[in-house]
């Protein structure tokens, strides 16, 4: 732990995490699971996968290969899936993913933050509960998104590679803050930012052997998903590339057309967009009074 962090005691994790998964659970909605595109699609996903239908689309024709998403969120609600009795009886099982995983999301930055912000526990413990129960966190429970899991998965991998940057000189730290990186990547792809992140981070101290072994975990951890859209890629119908085919080539598409006008181009939407979001967010009186 980086000097002058002070260590959180355990029952303090675990009071923050029961804070935040009693609150996000008592935001659970009585909405049906699927109401968004997105989740509808992880839903038949995961049911495509516990129905031994394997890693396809199982309501398009064909049943295409489910390559636009990542596998890890599909994979855990299959897991349900397959413990849950049968749906539609299992709905409010699947509402449980989300609060759960923000729980664990909490008890996971506790253990990180006190190693960036050396802070009073105390102080600590406030500062992640308030940002856990915060209204773009709790709008994320009632909704079958891969949001919380990978809030949870990026705490797990930020201290994985904390730890190692720090000095625990070891090849299974190495190999251990590699292979979560890896999970986080494959739960949404731009995790993958954690990578050069690391790498950067143990090459300023010449950590040659370690950055290579965290690297090597991380593409072994992800290279059997790669490889898998890549195979199915080639035969995948043209009419549903767009919604339904694989990130890398609409985006390598969309820059190798747009050139660096796209660029500015998405920079300023994102910009815009960002700004639009903070403005309600921090107006919520202004917001429900526009009309729909």
């Amino acid at each position: 732990m980086r000097d002058g962090a002070v260590a959180t005691p355990t029952r303090l994790v675990a009071g923050v995490a029961g804070v935040v998964f009693l609150v996000a659970l008592l935001n659970v909605t009585p909405d049906p699971v699927g109401v968004f595109f997105d989740d509808g699609i992880y839903l038949l996903v995961a049911k495509a996968i516990a129905t031994g239908q394997g890693f396809v689309y199982p309501q398009l024709p064909g049943t295409p290969p489910a390559i636009h998403y990542p596998p890890a969120f599909p994979l855990l609600l299959a897991a349900v899936w397959k413990l849950a009795p049968p749906f539609p009886e299992s709905t409010m099982w699947f509402k449980l993913v989300n609060p759960v995983l923000l729980g664990l999301g909490a008890a996971a930055a506790m253990r990180v933050t006190p190693r960036l912000l050396p802070w009073p526990p105390l102080a600590i413990a406030a500062l992640v509960t308030l940002g856990f129960v915060s209204v773009p966190m709790l709008v994320l429970t009632s909704v079958l998104l891969s949001e919380p899991l990978f809030v949870l998965m990026s705490f797990v991998a930020l201290l994985a590679a904390l730890r190692l940057v720090d000095g625990r000189d070891t090849t299974e730290a190495a190999l251990l803050a590699g292979f979560t990186c890896g999970l986080l990547i494959l739960v949404r792809t731009v995790g993958g930012v954690l990578l050069p992140a690391a790498l950067l981070a143990l090459a300023m101290e010449h950590r040659w052997r370690h950055a290579a072994l965290y690297a090597a975990a991380a593409v072994v951890t992800v290279l059997p998903w790669q490889l898998f859209v890549w195979e199915q890629a080639t035969g995948f119908p043209d009419l549903l590339r767009g919604s339904y085919g694989p990130y890398l080539e609409w985006v390598v598409g969309g820059y190798r057309d747009g050139g660096a006008a796209l660029v500015l181009e998405v920079l300023a939407k994102n910009g815009r967009d960002a700004w639009s979001f903070l403005g309600i967010l921090f107006s919520p009186a202004v917001a429900m009074l526009r009309p729909v």
